[in-house]
């Protein structure tokens, strides 16, 4: 059970930092601003770059994850400051583990749409989970996906080829 919770706060993790963008039906109409109280300018919003706490902030607001964190109505403590949460559907509709728990199958939901319009399809996962351990990318982050994506530790060696 405990290597079941760490996979999946594994791969909520990296799911922050890799994500493709957010589901909505509507298309936008005029301007969009997003007024926030930020300490300082990310370096980079690049979901495969980001290292900051500032620059997490933009992505999570631009981006939506396959998995999230959700509160639940159960507090962690007896003060009632820290709230439990859950690990709850994102942009995935549904997701099956196999009977060994090495392979997660994601179904994403048919709304799920880049900022353009375009439909958010499992390859656009595939592609950030590539570049995020190709060294190329040099991503502070790409070790999280050791482990998940199979050859990420030989990858980000460069000892195998990331596509």
């Amino acid at each position: 059970m405990k290597k079941i919770l760490t996979l999946i706060l594994c791969l909520t993790v990296v799911f922050a930092f890799t994500a493709c963008g957010g589901g909505g039906g509507e298309e936008a109409s005029g301007d969009f601003v997003v007024t926030a109280c930020i300490a300082s300018e990310p370096e980079t919003i690049d979901p495969g770059l980001i290292s900051s706490v500032d620059g997490s902030t933009y992505v999570n607001h631009m981006f939506e994850n396959l998995m999230k964190y959700v509160p639940t109505d159960e507090a962690a403590d007896e003060s009632g400051n820290v709230m439990m949460t859950k690990v709850d559907l994102g942009q995935a509709e549904s997701y099956e583990v196999s009977e060994d728990g090495l392979v997660y199958t994601f179904k994403i939901r048919p709304d799920a749409k880049w900022s353009d319009g375009e439909p958010v399809k499992a390859q656009d996962w595939v592609y950030s989970w590539q570049r995020l351990v190709n060294p190329a990318t040099a991503s502070d982050y790409g070790y999280f996906l050791d482990g998940i994506v199979v050859n990420a530790a030989e990858i980000q060696a460069g000892e195998k080829d990331p596509s």
